[in-house]
């Protein structure tokens, strides 16, 4: 047979409840929210500049779900 990894995005509660633990890579939604609205009014009062990227620092949890991540 096939081995198979899973891996969700957000860390959930329920994912280290699920059987195998689903592997998930963490991030803060709050971050995410306040670079988002900073760059949105960047972009208000400089309408001519290209939006910048986003970039948020991320983690990986590593559980039951992905062998190669343990």
């Amino acid at each position: 047979g096939r081995d198979i990894s899973v891996i969700g995005f957000d860390n959930v509660n329920q994912s280290e409840r699920l059987m195998p633990p689903l592997t998930t890579v963490e991030f803060s939604i709050i971050d995410i929210g306040r670079e988002a609205a900073r760059i949105l009014l960047d972009h208000i009062e400089n309408p001519n500049t290209p939006p910048e990227g986003l970039h948020v620092p991320t983690r990986l949890v590593a559980r039951e779900s992905c062998s190669q991540c343990l």
